[in-house]
């Protein structure tokens, strides 16, 4: 019963795309959080160029 068990459990793939698509949500979310302060300096002047010509 064991033997069966673990030989299951050692050839089951399933997690594998789990864990696959973790990482590669790691990776995006570790991309997108890098970039964040370059968009926000970025954005911030772009407002604050805007700003005047609404007041």
């Amino acid at each position: 019963m064991w033997r069966k068990t673990a030989n299951r459990f050692r050839y089951d793939e399933s997690g594998a795309t789990a864990v696959e698509y973790a990482l590669m949500l790691m990776a995006v979310a570790f991309a997108l959080f890098s970039s964040m302060p370059t968009v926000q300096s970025k954005l911030s002047s772009i407002f604050n160029s805007v700003t005047p010509g609404l007041s």
